[in-house]
């Protein structure tokens, strides 16, 4: 069974190959996301996110709904997964990242594969 999870970060500031600190934010969250191949962490961030608060922000599923995915976590035991983590950031252009981002992006990407986990980068392609 695959997982994927993604990390979406709105685009703002200065142009889009400079955007460092939209990068830095958006690593942080996908490196962070190495720890959801543990089961019960997984089932908890799953719980938790999907789950219609007051202010809105929940964390909507692509395919599939809530019930149907925690029931199918719940079914594996132990579980065997491969976690994948998607780092979506517009703003940024393929083209041209200046070095202190491609930086941060190398470390996320560098911290994820140490802990088994496959990171991919979606930018724009200009």
């Amino acid at each position: 069974m695959s997982i994927s999870l993604y990390h979406c970060k709105g685009a703002g500031g200065p142009v889009s190959g400079q955007r460092v600190y939209d990068v830095y934010e958006l690593a942080g969250q996908s490196a962070k996301s190495g720890k959801f191949q543990r089961k019960e962490l997984l089932l908890r961030h799953v719980e938790r996110r999907t789950l219609a608060r007051l202010g809105g922000g929940v964390s909507p599923f692509i395919v599939g709904n809530r019930n149907d995915a925690l029931e199918l976590l719940k079914a594996y035991d132990p579980i065997a997964y491969q976690l994948n983590v998607y780092a979506v950031q517009p703003g940024l252009a393929s083209q041209g990242i200046a070095d202190n981002v491609r930086t941060v992006m190398a470390a996320a990407n560098d911290s994820l594969t140490a802990q088994g986990v496959e990171l991919r980068w979606m930018v724009s392609s200009v």
